[in-house]
């Protein structure tokens, strides 16, 4: 499962960097739990401006997987994480 999760992660594209999430290392957890995956994502800087979209694309990538239900992204380490992430629960 955690293979196919890499792979979703991997069809997200920085279009700052034009590089994937996963390979440009903005990737810092990831738990499976039943039907549920938890991602922690650090943008690559702290002001970051594409950082909730960035988030959001990863959900919409972790929700295709066929054996995932709920997705939870977690932003860290960027200057609105407390909002985008609160955004990112209720969405």
């Amino acid at each position: 499962m955690k293979e196919e999760v890499i792979k979703a992660l991997k069809s997200v594209i920085d279009p700052e960097i034009h590089i994937n999430v996963w390979d440009a290392g903005m990737i810092k957890e990831i738990k499976v739990e039943n039907r549920t995956v938890y991602v922690k994502f650090r943008p690559t800087s702290f002001l970051c401006p594409i950082a909730l979209k960035l988030a959001v694309d990863i959900k919409k990538a972790l929700l295709k997987l066929e054996f995932i239900d709920k997705a939870e992204v977690e932003i860290v380490e960027h200057k609105d994480a407390e909002e985008y992430n609160k955004f990112l629960k209720q969405w």
